[in-house]
């Protein structure tokens, strides 16, 4: 057999040995040069055995309709949120001061969270006490400001999203989402099945 040309690799998706034409291929770890991808690949035919690298290039990237870090299995939950305030918090303290742009910056983050998940009541309140400070002041007073960094890292923290399934290895771990976007462990399964059961039960 005559070896594949590129183009009739690709073609077959390279599922395909390029020399004998055996779909029983395996690859090794994928290694990166710059915008490179290589990935060694090992023909298990007996009567071959031939070793040959595939190309991958970067070709663009594609845009979800949401940040998936803010939408995980179905729960809402706000990792971006918790991230900046993490930030503002550990910054303010270490300048013993803050900063009045990112302060601005997390308002207008607040006022574009939405927060209708029943989970997040508690971060609902919270949100709607710095949004009403922020609309009757028109000085804001920088003790008030430098609690809001911590109180919205507590209120995501402390917090469920509700319960999720994760497939690891042989096994279902059921984990509780936290608002943060934090997982804490609660079980593990066997099988799939009765991680959606107990779910179900103390959902």
């Amino acid at each position: 057999m005559k070896p594949m040309t590129d183009l009739e690799y690709v073609d077959n998706e390279g599922l395909l040995c390029p020399y004998c034409g055996h779909d029983e291929v395996t690859g090794d770890s994928p290694q990166v040069d710059g915008m490179m991808v290589t990935l060694d690949v090992t023909c298990e035919s007996g009567e071959c055995r031939k070793q040959w690298s595939d190309r991958y290039a970067l070709a663009g990237y594609d845009a979800p309709e949401k940040n998936a870090s803010e939408d995980y299995d179905g729960l809402t939950c706000y990792p971006s949120l918790y991230s900046f305030a993490k930030r503002l918090n550990e910054a303010w303290e270490e300048n013993e001061g803050l900063d009045w742009q990112e302060a601005e910056d997390l308002v207008s983050m607040l006022r574009k969270t939405e927060t209708d998940n029943g989970a997040a009541s508690e971060l609902e309140v919270l949100r709607s006490e710095i949004l009403a400070y922020c609309d009757d002041n028109e000085d804001w007073d920088s003790g008030e400001v430098a609690r809001w960094p911590n109180l919205i890292m507590i209120a995501l923290d402390d917090n469920s999203a509700g319960l999720m399934k994760e497939n690891i290895d042989d096994g279902c771990q059921v984990f509780d989402l936290r608002l943060s976007g934090k997982k804490e462990w609660v079980a593990s399964f066997n099988q799939e099945n009765l991680a959606i059961v107990f779910i179900g039960l103390y959902q």
